[in-house]
């Protein structure tokens, strides 16, 4: 009967301090906001008034809270069944402003699109990851058009209204210029003719080369090259070819680069058998082979064979 009675009692002691750790929030009180609205907080808590509060709910807050972004000081608090959290929020963005940078390369509408989709813009919480993300964007657009020299100095100041400016030095540095340009690997289509599809490459003699600066290297003009180089090949019938690698060669300075396209052309496909199926409307055989620009045995070409479809297409839908 005494086991019985302490067990009865051990339980009842449990029961109770679990009651008192758990207790009715009967309101909430928000310190610390400037920029961000009370409903906006409220909108991110995992708790509202008439939940239970425990030992586990000011990590929760704290944990929500912060994964906004808005705050660099969390701390939360419970008395008389009142919530208190005290905040300190994030700066809010007076300016952010790029200096020294050309239109070569960035131009100002595009950088304005970019920071207001980044939440970067003017009144809006600033964010360090964002400012960073932004940073290597704008490095990734220079080196994409050869600008490997690129190097951006940011400043920060943080005002007495908690405001923050931020302004990004540009330092663009020289073009990387094409020191040599080549193309491994073709034998159907001489190296030349290829090389000429491409915006880019060695320098032309002095005076052209000033006015086309053909020797300026970039990633654009680069790829742009290759899928004309791509397009040849397939409407030349190498419906297999491929760029295997492409080796650029830096140098220590950052000022000049060597290109090496390799490619690998695959074999040469012929047209084989053509043939109509299905529920042709009447349209004879004769009629439709008519449409065709391709014919059996003849050097596989895309555009032919999409213009031929797309005259048979025509003649269906009519």
């Amino acid at each position: 009967m005494k086991k019985i009675l302490i067990k009865i009692s051990l339980i009842l002691g449990l029961s109770l301090s679990s009651i008192a750790q758990s207790a009715p929030i009967k309101s909430i009180e928000i310190l610390g906001l400037n920029a961000i609205s009370r409903g906006t907080v409220l909108s991110y808590l995992p708790v509202e008034a008439g939940d239970d509060y425990n030992k586990k709910t000011s990590a929760q807050i704290i944990r929500a809270l912060y994964k906004t972004h808005f705050f660099k000081d969390i701390e939360v608090s419970q008395a008389d069944q009142v919530l208190k959290i005290k905040l300190q929020e994030n700066p809010h963005i007076k300016y952010v402003e790029l200096l020294n940078y050309s239109d070569k390369v960035i131009e100002e509408e595009a950088i304005n699109q970019v920071l207001k989709s980044m939440d970067l813009s003017q009144g809006k919480i600033f964010n360090k990851r964002q400012l960073d993300k932004l940073i290597s964007q704008i490095e990734g657009s220079y080196i994409s058009k050869g600008y490997y020299g690129i190097k951006i100095t940011k400043t920060i100041e943080i005002d007495d209204q908690n405001r923050v400016g931020i302004e990004l030095d540009i330092f663009e540095g020289e073009v990387a210029r094409i020191s040599s340009m080549k193309i491994s690997g073709s034998e159907v289509h001489d190296e030349d003719d290829l090389l000429d599809l491409f915006e880019i490459g060695e320098a032309d003699f002095f005076l052209l080369n000033y006015f086309t600066e053909k020797d300026h290297y970039s990633k654009v003009a680069l790829d742009a090259g290759v899928e004309a180089m791509k397009s040849l090949y397939i409407n030349s019938g190498y419906l297999d070819f491929k760029v295997n690698k492409i080796a650029t060669d830096l140098s220590e300075d950052k000022q000049n680069i060597s290109i090496d396209i390799q490619v690998n052309e695959g074999s040469e496909y012929k047209v084989g058998d053509i043939k109509f199926s299905g529920d042709l409307l009447n349209q004879s055989i004769d009629d439709l082979n008519d449409l065709l620009t391709i014919t059996e045995g003849e050097v596989f070409k895309r555009k032919k064979v999409i213009a031929s479809i797309q005259a048979v297409t025509d003649l269906f839908a009519d």
